[in-house]
């Protein structure tokens, strides 16, 4: 009994692994890219579901809900600052759609992400840092970009990282 019963275990997890293993997706493409740009393409689509779920688990009771609905825009020319970044610090642009929620209204806000991320001697990237501003659709105004490195889209492209930086090498 117990040898039929561990029989069948390991033939489910051998379908699991054929399964798993025979996806359209070769070993090569699951690994966390090591070039920026690829690496920018993968993360958009996914971002928004990591960013709705820091949103979630930090959101009280009484907050307005908001969601992002989609990132993108990526843009990858640097902006020359005043003071010169180190050397593997790569600037990248992201824009959010988001929906807020109050009692009487659905809002839609734009917002500007500047990303610093930086690669490792390994290949792995990692945020530095990011500044947001939001773009007043209604008044046509930009806000001044602010640090944003502890918000929910911060959260939300570390933990992305992470995971990426986790799959099979």
């Amino acid at each position: 009994m117990k040898s039929r019963r561990w029989r069948g275990s390991i033939e489910l997890l051998g379908v699991l692994a054929a399964l798993f293993l025979s996806g359209d997706r070769t070993l090569a493409e699951t690994s966390c890219p090591r070039d920026l740009e690829p690496l920018i393409d993968r993360m958009l689509p996914e971002l928004p579901g990591y960013i709705n779920r820091v949103t979630a688990r930090s959101r009280g009771t009484d907050d307005p809900h908001s969601t992002v609905i989609v990132v993108g825009r990526p843009e990858f020319q640097e902006i020359e600052l005043d003071r010169t970044p180190p050397e593997n610090v790569h600037q990248v642009f992201i824009t959010t759609l988001e929906r807020t929620y109050t009692p009487n209204r659905i809002h839609h806000l734009q917002h500007f992400h500047w990303l610093f991320l930086t690669q490792a001697e390994n290949g792995d990237w990692w945020l530095v840092t990011i500044f947001s501003s939001l773009d007043t659709a209604s008044d046509n105004i930009v806000t001044p970009p602010r640090e944003t490195s502890s918000s929910a889209i911060a959260s939300g492209i570390r933990n992305w990282l992470r995971d990426c930086r986790a799959e099979v090498r």
